[in-house]
């Protein structure tokens, strides 16, 4: 499975450059799922994917950057 860290900015490449879930941000893993901060294009959601279509398709997933406000919220935290 492609190595995702809490964080990284993945683009979806199955999803045309006009639809507003084709970014997601990596939160983690629960259980077969991987968990994902994403958009519709007005407010913010939670999303899952399974790890079996990662896993599977890892082409089509990439790491196009890493979010420095998720940094900052964990370091907050552990204040």
């Amino acid at each position: 499975m492609a190595k995702f860290h809490i964080g990284d900015i993945v683009r979806n490449h199955y999803m045309g450059d006009d639809n507003p879930y084709r970014n997601f941000i990596y939160l983690g893993v629960e259980g077969k799922f991987i968990k994902t901060i994403q958009t519709d294009g007005k407010k913010i959601e939670q999303g899952k994917y399974y790890k079996s279509i990662i896993r599977e398709f890892e082409n089509k997933f990439e790491v196009i950057g890493h979010s420095e406000a998720m940094d900052a919220m964990v370091k907050e935290l552990l204040k």
